[in-house]
């Protein structure tokens, strides 16, 4: 066999390779979080960004932050993958810590670009939800 045709069987055996480059299409989405109560105790406040799918509801993203005192500043990196829905929600629970009571919650629609101010809205039964 000839040189060049090692090198078309290498070719068919290996195939052929390519890069995908990130152009900086990595997302960066920033916000705050607030409560128009004080917090009472120390808290744990999970961030979820999700996005629906054919009907059915996609973790994105997820973010958990133990804090005394609001308000939180968080921000979360996408890749273009996670970013290429175009429904994006934020979902946030506020608990005590050690516990597994939802205090207080928010879900929103995120745009992108824009910096996301996060309302929670305490339950009726807060601070005491069981």
């Amino acid at each position: 066999m000839t040189r060049k045709g090692l090198v078309v069987v290498c070719l068919l055996i290996v195939g052929c390779v390519s890069n995908v480059k990130d152009n900086g299409t990595s997302r960066l989405i920033e916000g705050d979080v607030t409560m128009p109560v004080p917090l009472s105790e120390t808290a744990n406040v999970e961030l979820s960004l999700l996005t629906v799918v054919d009907g059915r509801v996609l973790t994105v993203g997820k973010m958990r932050y133990r804090l005394g005192m609001l308000p939180l500043t968080f921000s979360m990196r996408l890749g273009s993958l996670q970013f290429s829905h175009e429904n994006l929600f934020l979902q946030t629970h506020l608990r005590w810590d050690g516990k597994r009571a939802i205090q207080a919650k928010s879900q929103q629609r995120i745009i992108a670009g824009k910096r996301v101010i996060v309302q929670l809205s305490p339950l009726p039964c807060y601070p005491e939800c069981l």
